[in-house]
């Protein structure tokens, strides 16, 4: 690992904010204080105030909670998220831009060095002109070598661009208008069910910024499940199809 390598991870992940994330994936196994705010075709939205101390504020955030069944393997599974320039190809067109900016991606088998990247991310707008754009600059932590050999992680949380080099803040875009929202964190769980399923819950906490209507909200919400699982089996079949080019 190199010098500089060893010197951004901790700046990109603080101690404390991988102390609160750990706390969260060992609490994924109760549901105790979740309230289900949607329950369809298998895949469940529950919400939960949560206390964060992680980016230095002691502040309660409304936390959400997805969990389903994925249909494809672990490695697969992890992988459609991993990469990310595959929301491009959705066909919902939520992503109009994603940009690595770093990769510091690394296999298990060279588990010294930690596996994260940096993104940056600019959402298409919703179906109003009132709602603005959105972009999203995250780190993300890739965890593969676990506890238990079933499961893979991904940890995210936004960063300001201070932590970045000159030369890596070049490569951003930003779009005039467009609102900076800031994920507190997000937790991707992955979980080996079978040969051909794996678990997937994900947890966050997201100020999307600026103005949003409570009844683009609500309709978010409850339409959340299903394009959640939709898009996320979407993401599966373009990855296969890429490793077949």
């Amino acid at each position: 690992m190199s010098q500089q390598l060893s010197n951004n991870f901790p700046k990109y992940f603080p101690e404390q904010f991988l102390n609160f994330c750990n706390e969260q994936i060992n609490s994924f196994s109760t549901n105790d204080g979740w309230k289900v705010e949607a329950d369809k075709d298998n895949v469940k939205v529950f919400s939960k105030p949560i206390t964060s101390t992680a980016n230095n504020q002691n502040k309660t955030n409304n936390c959400y909670r997805i969990s389903t069944i994925i249909q494809a393997t672990l490695d697969e599974a992890f992988q459609s998220m991993r990469h990310a320039e595959l929301k491009l190809q959705s066909k919902s067109k939520s992503i109009e831009t994603v940009v690595t900016l770093e990769d510091h991606y690394t296999t298990v088998e060279n588990n010294q060095a930690p596996s994260f990247d940096i993104l940056f991310q600019r959402s298409t707008s919703p179906s109003t002109l009132i709602v603005l754009k959105r972009e999203f600059l995250t780190a993300r932590y890739f965890i593969e070598n676990f506890n238990n050999p079933n499961v893979k992680i991904c940890i995210e949380r936004s960063i300001g661009e201070d932590l970045l080099e000159k030369e890596t803040c070049k490569k951003i875009s930003h779009e005039e208008g467009a609102v900076r929202a800031v994920i507190h964190f997000q937790i991707a769980f992955f979980e080996k069910i079978s040969e051909t399923q794996t678990k997937f819950e994900l947890m966050n906490s997201i100020d999307m910024g600026g103005w949003i209507p409570a009844s683009l909200i609500s309709m978010a919400l409850k339409s959340a499940p299903q394009k959640v699982k939709e898009e996320y089996e979407n993401s599966v079949k373009l990855y296969r199809d890429s490793l077949k080019q």
